[in-house]
């Protein structure tokens, strides 16, 4: 008899895969509350620097440096024995940052507009990811875009816990900006990758969003450079 849960399993994902996945976001969810609030909030505490609490910023960071990046690494060496399936380093990715989106709803008690419509973009997109009926080669570039922006996003929250710092505005420059360009690579390597799989109004919805996002998000790092303090 078919198990409720494996009718919500996105395509290429065996059932042990999910359920280890699932496993990871949930230890992931518990240690990052836990740490956020014994830890994080105490020491950072929630004056607003460059419109962002501080806690929230330093928050971000090990998910966003740590967690990301050594979870694309650890499905990069996955994907050499099987690249026909989503492996548990895909899928803990996607549920880890599909909770992470969807996370400041429930921690922050006031959110931006902006910052809204961008979470629940990036959750929309993740879900697109997932079940949109792209290869799974596709998923594969949406992890390392995605990880590459949020590397870019980690810079910036390094930079918003001292905004004073020169150094670290040149960090955040810099990296904001390969992150882009990174970004961009994956996305229009992943238009191609669609290309036979996926009808031309998705693939152009998709590469509208990104290069809406990707610009907003260089434009930011320009008006800073401008600024008169760095």
């Amino acid at each position: 008899m078919l198990h409720f849960t494996q009718l919500l399993l996105p395509p290429y994902v065996e059932v042990q895969t999910s359920q280890m996945a699932e496993l990871i976001c949930l230890v992931w969810l518990g240690t990052a509350e836990l740490v956020r609030r014994t830890l994080i909030v105490p020491t950072f505490g929630s004056e607003l620097a460059y419109g962002s609490e501080r806690w929230r910023s330093a928050f971000g960071l090990p998910m966003q440096l740590v967690v990301f990046p050594t979870l694309l690494w650890i499905a990069a060496e996955s994907r050499r024995s099987d690249s026909t399936m989503l492996n548990a380093a895909d899928l803990s990715f996607a549920y880890i940052f599909g909770v992470f989106m969807l996370l400041d709803f429930v921690i922050l008690e006031s959110i931006d507009t902006l910052i809204k419509l961008h979470h629940l973009l990036c959750f929309a997109g993740n879900a697109f990811a997932l079940y949109g009926g792209a290869p799974v080669e596709a998923f594969a570039l949406y992890f390392c875009g995605v990880v590459a922006l949020e590397v870019g996003t980690g810079s910036l929250n390094l930079w918003c816990l001292y905004p004073r710092s020169t150094p670290l505005f040149y960090t955040y420059a810099i990296t904001m900006t390969l992150s882009n360009i990174a970004c961009t690579a994956c996305v229009f390597e992943w238009y191609s990758c669609c290309l036979t799989v996926l009808s031309l109004f998705p693939r152009l919805m998709v590469v509208s969003v990104m290069v809406a996002l990707l610009f907003l998000r260089q434009k930011a790092v320009y008006t800073e450079y401008l600024r008169p303090y760095h």
